[in-house]
């Protein structure tokens, strides 16, 4: 009497293939196998696609370095990472078309991609923040939502012992760098300069 060794089904009238498998059981298995299959090759076409969206960066990046053509090599990011959404995973060349797009006066354009970036890659979060904090620290407006952006990318949580006690080593010293001429401008009074335990020496 014939048993399936997957299911357990056994039968006078039941047959099996060469794997043991009854009808129902070994579709399955095709199924899962060629499941498989697709995901394999899949997954190759898009380290193939990957590996020619990094060779075309890097040419482009050694053109640039030629001929100086920012808007050239701006076209050539965003063919690769708007147009055909390429899911190249390095940070690099993600907030490069940022860069790119800040050096070439185009600040409107690096905020939408940085947003699309936190949609993409929340993982970025405290880069992305502290790239939406230059931003506004360059065009020297909106300083609040600079400070908030800030306080973002360095790991900040309301607390009621202070942001202070929030922050790990680098990001203290990397807000205490940066915050005091931001604050200046702000020109918040002692009571909140005291909360976000800017020193003294640093509030002129």
């Amino acid at each position: 009497m014939a048993k399936c060794k997957k299911c357990g089904k056994k039968g006078l009238f039941l047959t099996v293939n060469s794997d043991g498998l009854c009808k129902d059981c070994a579709t399955k298995v095709t199924k899962a196998e060629n499941n498989i299959t697709r995901t394999t090759s899949n997954i190759d076409a898009e380290l193939k696609k990957q590996d020619a969206h990094l060779a075309k960066l890097t040419a482009a990046e050694i053109k640039y370095k030629e001929d100086g053509d920012i808007n050239k090599i701006i076209a050539v990011y965003e063919d690769i990472f708007i147009k055909q959404k390429s899911t190249l995973v390095t940070q690099k060349r993600w907030f490069g078309l940022a860069d790119l797009y800040v050096k070439n006066g185009q600040n409107d354009k690096a905020w939408a991609w940085l947003n699309q970036m936190a949609v993409l890659h929340p993982d970025y979060t405290s880069k992305i923040e502290e790239k939406r904090y230059k931003i506004l620290k360059k065009e020297n407006k909106h300083l609040e939502d600079a400070m908030i952006h800030l306080m973002a990318s360095v790991g900040y949580s309301e607390g009621n012992a202070g942001p202070l006690a929030y922050y790990n080593a680098y990001g203290k010293n990397k807000f205490l760098k940066e915050a005091p001429s931001l604050i200046k401008k702000l020109k918040w009074d002692e009571e909140i300069l005291d909360y976000f335990g800017i020193p003294k020496s640093s509030r002129g």
